[in-house]
């Protein structure tokens, strides 16, 4: 078999992960195939929201209050999925749609023991977490393909034969055609703007974004001075890409064509020295489609702005009780209907009611 399979030849060709390092792992989490002796396995999902002890796991909430955190705001997260992902992929899943349901379902559970949120919101954190699910997985396969492809072999921690499925999928016809696409449009020139690059590294920008958030006042950057801070090296503050370069350059062109239009019309007036943060972000959002932005709401997303999850679950859980006692009440109805029913029927036991004496004739009982 080629080595290229399954790396070099002193690694082993049983089904199952080398020994040599030590792959992260969340031991709590299930494998496919093998028993646990963790209890917490043996739960429904939400035997385990409801369980003692989730007090003292990091809170996640989307108002971000008191400290609690939420996805891309907070450290921590996307490496804890990368445990969750490398300790249970057991099957050959390139993407999050060819992942099986049960393997989500323990991934989020993996999940739910190291994070704890308030329960009403639980559909909107396991959103939340296949969303970033999906986008980190599509990145590991990248890095997984990139090493097949450097003869540098598989990770420590994969089963031989979900490595070979992968590569069986790479080197399928579809798959290579698509990975060349793929990889012609993300080395486009962009009409001699160059490929697209930034300096955030691994940051995601919206945490980027919230760390510029000026400490008294509260307010976030405006949208320039973000793409600003985003595409320019620290180091000596060039841009590292140039149609960030472009865009940045036409807004401030801007922002000064404004203000000296200001000066003429208003002489020496107060405040007409800056723009507001929604005046300049006026003009980036008017140059089109957000660029160097990423996915990163137009609004402030502050306590103010979050919806109040737990107002629309008490809202529904009012509704519920309505339904309940509606249905009690109908019950009730119908056990005094019998007892009526019950009470003629031994008062005039000769009466047939006029819808049994149609049946009757029907069937000829008369």
């Amino acid at each position: 078999m080629d080595q290229n399979l399954l790396g070099s030849s002193s690694q082993q060709m049983s089904d199952s992960p080398t020994d040599a390092g030590e792959p992260s792992r969340v031991p709590e989490t299930p494998t496919n195939g093998q028993s646990s002796t963790d209890p917490a396995d043996l739960l429904t999902l939400d035997q385990l929201l409801r369980s003692a002890g989730r007090a003292s796991l990091i809170k996640l909430d989307p108002r971000r209050m008191n400290g609690d955190g939420w996805f891309e705001y907070t450290k921590g997260i996307t490496k804890a999925v990368k445990k969750i992902v490398e300790s249970d992929f057991k099957e050959v899943a390139p993407n999050w749609s060819t992942l099986s349901s049960d393997t989500k379902l323990r991934w989020f559970k993996a999940f739910a023991q190291k994070y704890n949120w308030r329960y009403e919101i639980t559909t909107l954190v396991q959103h939340e977490f296949e969303t970033l699910c999906a986008s980190r997985l599509l990145g590991y396969v990248h890095e997984w393909k990139k090493a097949w492809k450097q003869d540098k072999g598989k990770p420590q921690w994969m089963l031989n034969s979900v490595w070979i499925g992968l590569i069986a999928f790479w080197e399928n016809e579809k798959s290579i055609k698509r990975s060349k696409t793929n990889s012609k449009n993300k080395k486009s020139d962009r009409g001699g703007l160059g490929i697209a690059k930034h300096t955030c590294g691994s940051m995601p920008y919206v945490r980027r974004r919230e760390e510029m958030r000026d400490k008294v006042t509260g307010e976030l950057p405006d949208m320039v001075t973000f793409m600003e801070a985003t595409h320019k090296r620290k180091s000596d503050g060039v841009f590292v890409c140039k149609k960030a370069q472009l865009i940045a350059k036409k807004c401030r062109n801007m922002e000064h064509q404004i203000l000296s239009q200001r000066d003429n019309d208003d002489g020496d007036t107060l405040d007409t020295n800056h723009l507001t943060q929604e005046e300049i972000d006026a003009i980036y959002q008017g140059k089109g489609k957000k660029f160097g932005y990423g996915s990163i709401p137009e609004a402030d997303p502050s306590v103010d702005a979050s919806p109040n999850y737990e107002e629309m679950y008490l809202e529904t859980q009012e509704k519920l009780q309505k339904s309940d006692q509606v249905i009690e009440g109908m019950l009730l109805k119908f056990k005094d209907v019998d007892f009526w029913i019950t009470m003629m029927q031994n008062k005039f036991p000769n009466e047939v009611p006029p819808s049994m004496i149609t049946t009757m004739n029907t069937n000829g009982g008369l």
